[in-house]
């Protein structure tokens, strides 16, 4: 089965399942894609039915644009990072997403909030590497150590086309742990008939982590922490 693929998906949904081929359907990341924003490139195409045929520059270029996955572990002397809530809500595990790409772990490791409170605030000290300017319901950190941190507010929100999001950072800010990120209107989400179950990902193919720690826990505020992750 041959698709084109129109441009970078936005959260890595794409390239990180054909790292797992073997444990990720084709139609969850069909279905995944034809719902999502496309910012960048246009026109390659992908054999999904044999990773031989994957573009291995593309690849590269993107991991390196994106998530800097080539990178390997930096001096910083840590052992674990904690992840604390950066959203008051109720934690619960992925297989609650009612969307495959988040529920099978195809784009990684996590756990997500059903938010209490529509504000997004920092887990960690980092860099702000993606916003979705446009759609304003996703963002990506970085941190000093280089694990990066996903935060996807809603279901299918790309299709309120940023209406009920507020961002408070731009790509390439430096922000400190607690610092506010994006507010959101939780009653537009909902009334919208979209679910506000929220996804906190580590994505998979970071080559500084060796394990990502899921923390017991069914509620969460600005400081308790709910994933480890583990250099």
């Amino acid at each position: 089965m041959l698709l084109v693929i129109n441009s970078f998906y936005e959260q890595g949904v794409i390239f990180n399942c054909l790292d797992n081929i073997g444990r990720c359907r084709a139609d969850v990341i069909i279905s995944t894609i034809r719902r999502m924003e496309f910012p960048m490139c246009h026109g390659w195409s992908l054999d999904l039915s044999s990773q031989s045929s994957f573009e291995m520059k593309l690849y590269e270029r993107w991991k390196y644009y994106m998530f800097g996955w080539s990178k390997k572990k930096t001096t910083t002397a840590i052992d674990a990072l904690d992840i604390v809530a950066p959203i008051k809500g109720e934690v619960v595990s992925l297989e609650n997403v009612p969307d495959p790409a988040f529920s099978t772990k195809a784009m990684g490791e996590g756990v997500a909030i059903i938010p209490s409170e529509g504000k997004v605030t920092a887990p960690f000290a980092g860099k702000i590497v993606l916003v979705m300017e446009k759609s304003k319901h996703a963002l990506m950190l970085e941190h000093e150590s280089g694990v990066q941190a996903l935060i996807h507010i809603g279901i299918n929100t790309v299709s309120l086309k940023g209406n009920g999001f507020t961002l408070r950072v731009s790509t390439g800010d430096e922000v400190k742990a607690g610092q506010l990120l994006l507010e959101f209107d939780i009653a537009v989400i909902e009334q919208a008939g979209l679910p506000i179950i929220t996804p906190i990902i580590i994505p998979d193919g970071q080559e500084i982590i060796t394990r990502v720690e899921i923390l017991d826990g069914a509620s969460a505020s600005e400081a308790t922490p709910i994933m480890r992750i583990h250099l």
